[in-house]
This record gives structure tokens, sequence and C-alpha cells, in this order.
């Protein structure tokens, strides 16, 4: 059986090999023993760069998956009456098999868009009586606000968006 390994597929970070550089850091780390599960020097040598990054409180979760990795931030910032607002389209929706309204207890609402982007007069059906936070592009900005929300998220800001309805 011939393998073709020269097709590309998005569906997944799963469908890649790794890139030789991170091959070739796994290596350097491999030889000898330490304590691993989160006890070992790397585990802690990368907490303490995203403390410095991001801020003393900072923590950080590894995990194996995206999927888990989308799980892990829903979870964390939303309850399980709320809801998250995702492009019908969205990896969210489409590819991640129902886990995150699985373990998040949330509903994943999908709104048809003309390119895969939520914009505010997309959702503003939705946001009728609620609070809001956004988180925009991967940053954690979360507002909480009744009054003129659409007016806080950063002009010139676009990509994806995960709405969570709070109470």
């Amino acid at each position: 059986m011939e393998i073709n390994n020269n097709k590309r597929g998005f569906a997944s970070d799963n469908n890649s090999g790794v890139h030789p550089d991170i091959l070739k850091e796994l290596a350097t780390a491999n030889p000898g023993h330490t304590i691993g599960y989160g006890s070992d020097p790397y585990t802690e040598k990368a907490r303490e760069l995203f403390r410095e990054k991001l801020g003393g409180d900072t923590e950080a979760f590894f995990v194996f998956t995206g999927t888990a990795a989308n799980v892990l931030g829903i979870t964390g910032v939303t309850r399980s009456w709320n809801s998250v607002i995702a492009a019908s389209t969205a990896h969210l929706h489409q590819d991640e098999c129902g886990a995150p309204e699985k373990f998040s207890g949330c509903k994943v609402i999908t709104v048809d868009t003309p390119d895969g982007k939520l914009t505010v007069d997309l959702i503003k059906g939705f946001m009728q009586g609620f609070g809001l936070s956004i988180i925009l592009n991967r940053e954690w900005f979360l507002f909480r606000s009744r009054l003129r929300w659409e007016q806080s998220i950063p002009p010139g800001r676009s990509g994806r968006l995960l709405i969570t309805f709070t109470d």
C-alpha cells in the first residue's frame, strides 16, 4: 500500500507530523530520566515563561489535543446555563464532535456568516437581556457590560470571537 504524505488537511493538528525544530528539541529533552506528569523541570520552565509573559497569577494547563484545550477554555469562562455563539462553519461546531457541549454543559449556538466571521450585527439578535463575555482572537479580553457593549470591542480587531452569555 502506497501512502501519499503530500496531502494536507486542516481538520486537526494531529494530521501532520512534528515540525523538525520541535522534534530536535524533543530529542534534546529525551535522554535520562525525570519525574513526569507536571513535576518535571520542563513543565516548570514553561509555566515560568507563561507567568513572565502573561502575569504572575497566570496558570497553564497542558493538554494533549486541541479539543481538550477548547473544552478547558470554554469551561473556564462559562457556566452550564450559558451559551457559546459560533459561526456555523466554525471548527468548534463542525469538528469537536459535541465535546464542548458535553463537558461545559453550554449550548453551542451557530450563526450563518458570509465569510466564517462573527460580527456584532450577526449576533445582536442573540444578546437581548444578557450580559456579555467576549474572548477575541485567543486573547482573554473579558467584558461584562449590559450597556454599549459593542463599543467594548477594540477598533480594528477582527478574527474569531467566542461569545458567552452571562447572567
